[in-house]
This record gives structure tokens, C-alpha cells and sequence, in this order.
């Protein structure tokens, strides 16, 4: 926690400040209070200087005022319903008049008094960082919260801390379901039967649900959402479930490793994937489970669905048990137990002469970390970025990572991943400025975390022991539910579908 030196801060439970030493009855006439980016600044207003003490205990500061009446236009209280303060009371007592502050969380603060006019100004700093007593919801994982002052306002992060040794850590990709037909699909599918060649039963590829759904369905004990993802639920950016690469990343980005020995570091994660024919002939694989481009060689798996979906344009090779068993030029049939290379563009050079049915072919996919070094087999890769801490040093890599202006700058809620010196896991997911409709946010006073910034998120990481981190997907992405049940705040309103999620299982 970041301490500054001119607060004095609530765990201090007497604290007596003398003012000046004249006894003239004073008035208070006027509580003023004014909102800055570093604190929240209370004005009490005095006809004369007055003497006064301050007593303070948890959430609540009590000033003292000698010899001092309320004005005419002082209410017993008065509401302030800021990120820092509830409200101020006042009270009448004997000659003494007390002024309380009741406070939403423990922040540091100073008192001092001023002259021309006669006024005591109380201030509250935003630079305070509360955690809430740690909750063991199963052995190896605990829970907490923490609420932290930041420029203009505060935030409210969920934090999950995870002993890898005594609870699993791993990806969760959405159960893909066919979804019910409206009518004008069943009318649209009707039509394609009659005009379009009949394919194959097809069955869904990618899907998307709840992060508490997923829990659920798995029997987890908590989990946040994972990677970022397009409309329909396909993973961006690198996914590896059990050793199986489900997909890429765009470009070189960071991305979380599980081993099989249960150790969990970050780190930027380099694609050797290519395929060889029977001459030796070796040609890279570019995707893995995308929609193919003009230029591509893209790799298809069960997991994309039944179908590789493409146009007229290309060359796919179907291959079952090491063997090639089809080539066709669109829309390849994926078998189950194979998958279907998609070339278009310049991968296409030379290998309609070269591929042949019943040709062995060899498929090589390694992804190799660029600067950790393990022994040990990698289980579970899940993608994200830019990176947020480097061997305990901030380092945000947001540029370097090529993300766009909506992920790299302002505020947003977010999630993201770290791992302690000690080994731990840390998933940690910080609240937003909740939307109204029409994607508008609603004010502060009606949302009490805005949310942080990459860097801001760096610091709050840092804080909290990580050595390494990285970025999630967020927005209106970010979740995190603990038995089944969603407890952060989402950004819409409602907790959104998405693609996959890190999920904490029992050993």
C-alpha cells in the first residue's frame, strides 16, 4: 500500500489537534465539500476561529468544536454519498459542537485549520488500498476483496488466490448446443436445401457462455473469463486445453502456462507448426481453427466443427491416421478422428501436384516459450495480453502486442492473471462503470468503481505480490464466480457470454 506521509491514517484512535487559543463563541454557517483527483476535501465554514480535537476509530472521524454553535442553515446531516465519504453528522453538545464523518472505507486523511475566513478543512486522500479478510472457499484457494482509491474515484477488484499444488488450474472452452431455430431460419435452411448441394449434418463449432455457467457444468469451484473472442464464441489469440493446440495467436503475444507439474509462468510463446508430405515438401501452417484468408495454410480440427465452412478458391487435404483420404477445393468434411489442411494463395504453389490420396503426410506443432526454460510438458496455454509485470518489474507491453486503442488505453474493467514469487496463481477481475442501454455509462455517484487502466492495474498486481502478469479479455467480458455463482459487478448489467474461461478445480 502506497502511504503518504501528510495523512495520518484511521488505525490512530486519538489524535487531539489544538487550534488557536481564542475563546469567542464561534458559528458554524456552512459544510462545503469538493471532489479533486487525489482526495475529497470537507469545508467547515466558522464564523471565528475555534478550538477543536479529533478522536477517530474504524470509519469514522469525530471533530470536537469548543465553544461553538450550528447555524440556522446546518441540518443534522448532511448527505455526501461520495467514493470516500457517506455522509456528515452534527450534534450539539453542552458548548461543544461535533461534527462525525461517516466513511465507506478507511482512508488516510489530514485536519487543519485556516484563516480569512476562519474555516477547518478535512481531507480525505484517495491513495488508500483496503483488503477484506481473506475467505478460504476450498483448500488451496482463497478469496478477497479489495478496494482501492484511484484518480477520480475508486475500484472494487475480486481476487482469487490459488495454491496449484492443492487445486487445478485450467482452460474451459464453451460447450458448443444448437441453439432452438427461429423461423426464418428453419425458412432459410429450407431454401439452401433446394438451391444448395445437401451437405452433411453440421453440427456447431465455437460457442459462448456464462464464466458462471462453466463453473457449474464442470463441477469447478470458481473461475474467471479467458481469452479475447469473435462474435460466435471462436477463441483470438492462443488456446491449449490437455496438449491440444485449439488455436493460435495473431501475433506474438503473452500467454499463461500450466505444466504437467503443476507449475503455472507467463510468458511470450513463439508457433513452430508446419506439415510434410511424402517428398520431404515441408509448408507452415499459419492458422490453426480460423475462417481461411487469401492467403493461408490453415489447420482444422474436430473443434472447429464438422465442416471447414470455406470458399471455392483453395485446396484442402483431408487426413485420417497419417494418411491423405480426400482432396477437395471448398468445405471439406473434418473427421473426427483427423483433421483438414486449407491452403489458398501462395502455400497453393506445387501442392496439387504433390498431394495424393494415400500419401503419408506429417503434421509438427511446437510452441516454444521465448525465455522460460522447463522440463516439464506445458498442459494448458490461454492467450491474453499485453503483458502487465515482468520479473517483478512493470512492463506493459501494449504496443509491442499491437492492441488496438480500446483494450490499450482509458479506463475499463478488466481481468487478468498473475503468478507470486512463491508460486501461487492470483486471478483477479476489477469492476467497471456499469452501462445503461445504448452502451452510455451511468454517473459515478450511481457506479463506485470506474474501473483501471493498464498501468493502474500493473501497480494493483504488484501490490497484491505477483512477479509476473498479463491482461485478459475485459469490458464487458470481465466475470468472476465462485461456486456457480457470479460475484462481480458485469459492465452491462448482466453477466455476458464468452468464449472460454480459467477455471479453479478440486485435485
Amino acid at each position: 500500500m502506497r502511504r503518504n506521509k501528510p495523512f495520518i491514517f484511521l488505525s490512530v484512535l486519538l489524535l487531539v489537534i489544538v487550534g488557536t487559543g481564542i475563546c469567542q463563541a464561534a458559528t458554524l454557517k456552512k459544510i462545503r465539500y469538493h471532489s479533486y483527483p487525489d482526495k475529497l476535501r470537507i469545508i467547515l465554514d466558522l464564523s471565528e476561529p475555534a478550538k477543536y480535537s479529533v478522536s477517530s476509530a474504524e470509519g469514522f472521524i469525530s471533530i470536537s468544536m469548543a465553544n461553538t454553535s450550528a447555524g440556522g442553515g446546518i441540518s443534522n446531516v448532511t448527505q455526501i454519498e461520495k467514493e470516500i465519504i457517506n455522509y456528515i453528522g452534527c450534534e450539539k453538545l453542552n458548548d461543544n459542537l461535533k461534527i462525525g464523518l461517516y466513511l465507506k472505507v478507511d482512508a488516510p486523511y489530514r485536519i487543519f485549520a485556516l484563516d480569512g475566513p476562519p474555516r477547518i478543512v478535512i481531507d480525505c486522500s484517495r491513495d488508500f488500498s483496503n483488503l477484506s479478510k481473506p475467505e478460504f472457499i476450498a483448500p488451496g484457494v482463497e478469496y478477497f476483496e479489495v478496494t482501492q482509491g484511484v484518480t477520480n474515484g475508486q475500484i472494487q477488484a475480486h481476487v482469487l488466490k490459488i495454491d496449484p499444488y492443492k487445486a487445478k488450474v485450467k482452460p474451459f472452452l464453451a460447450i458448443p448446443k444448437k441453439e432452438p431455430q427461429s423461423f426464418f431460419d428453419s425458412l432459410k435452411e429450407f431454401f439452401s436445401t433446394i438451391f444448395e448441394e445437401e451437405e452433411e449434418g453440421e453440427t456447431p463449432s465455437f460457442s459462448s457462455t456464462k464464466v458462471s455457467d462453466m463453473v457449474k457444468q464442470s463441477g469447478a469451484i470458481a473461475g474467471v473469463n479467458g481469452t479475447f473472442f469473435a462474435p460466435g464464441g471462436m477463441p483470438l489469440g492462443m488456446l491449449m486445453i490437455d496438449k491440444e493446440i485449439i488455436t493460435l495467436p495473431p501475433y506474438e503475444r503473452t500467454a499463461l502456462a500450466i505444466t504437467s507439474d503443476h507449475k503455472a509462468y507467463i510468458d511470450t510463446f513463439l508457433s513452430a507448426t508446419y506439415f510434410s508430405l511424402k517428398d520431404k515438401s515441408i509448408y507452415e501452417i499459419t492458422r490453426i481453427n480460423e475462417p481461411r484468408g487469401t492467403s493461408d495454410s490453415v489447420l482444422f480440427t474436430p473443434r472447429y466443427g464438422s465442416r471447414t465452412k470455406t470458399k471455392p478458391g483453395g485446396f484442402e487435404i483431408v487426413v485420417q491416421k497419417g494418411e491423405i483420404v480426400a482432396i477437395n477445393l471448398k468445405n471439406s468434411l473434418i473427421p473426427s478422428d483427423g483433421y483438414v489442411i486449407s491452403v489458398s494463395g501462395a502455400p497453393l504453389e506445387n501442392l496439387g501436384e504433390k498431394a495424393k490420396i494415400g500419401d503419408p503426410i506429417k503434421l509438427s506443432l511446437t510452441l516454444i516459450p521465448f525465455s522460460y526454460s522447463s522440463k516439464e510438458d506445458i498442459l494448458h496455454l490461454v492467450g491474453g495480453g499485453p503483458r502487465l509485470l515482468k520479473g517483478g518489474q512493470i512492463y506493459v507491453s501494449k504496443f509491442m502486442e499491437r492492441f488496438k486503442k480500446d483494450i490499450a488505453q482509458g479506463r475499463a474493467a478488466r481481468t487478468a492473471v498473475g503468478v507470486t514469487k512463491d508460486e501461487k496463481i492470483l486471478l483477479v477481475t476489477i469492476d467497471g462503470k456499469v452501462r445503461a442501454k445504448g452502451k452510455k455509462f451511468l454517473s459515478q455517484e450511481e457506479d463506485e468503481s470506474i474501473g483501471l487502466t493498464l498501468e493502474e492495474l500493473s501497480e494493483l498486481l504488484l501490490s497484491l505480490g505477483a512477479t509476473d502478469a498479463m491482461n485478459l479479455d475485459g469490458g464487458g467480458s470481465s466475470a468472476m464466480a465462485v461456486n456457480g455463482k457470479l460475484i462481480s459487478s458485469p459492465v452491462d448489467g448482466v453477466e455476458r457470454r464468452v468464449s472460454n474461461s480459467i477455471l479453479v478445480l478440486p485435485r
